[in-house]
């Protein structure tokens, strides 16, 4: 299902003093869904990340990502697929 999830998730570079819980809440509208992103990211503590280039799943749990959050719009990322 991970793999489903990450097929064509947006890159997010991190910024000084977010967390997983901070974009959780910005991007997904949820801050409980930091564990999934940790999960699609291979990171286990929602603090202190410092920067790092995430994978945002464009679905998490049924939620979707909200673009208009995002600090470039969307149609210029780049679709990343993870096998």
């Amino acid at each position: 299902m991970l793999s489903a999830q990450l097929k064509n998730a947006v890159p997010y570079s991190t910024k000084p003093g977010d967390t997983l819980w901070g974009i959780t809440e910005r991007f997904y509208g949820n801050e409980d869904l930091w564990s999934l992103l940790g999960q699609a990211n291979r990171i286990s503590d929602p603090n202190g990340l410092g920067q790092v280039d995430l994978v945002l799943p464009r679905d998490l749990e049924g939620t979707k990502i909200k673009f208009d959050r995002l600090d470039v719009p969307a149609h210029r990322f780049k679709v990343r697929n993870i096998p």
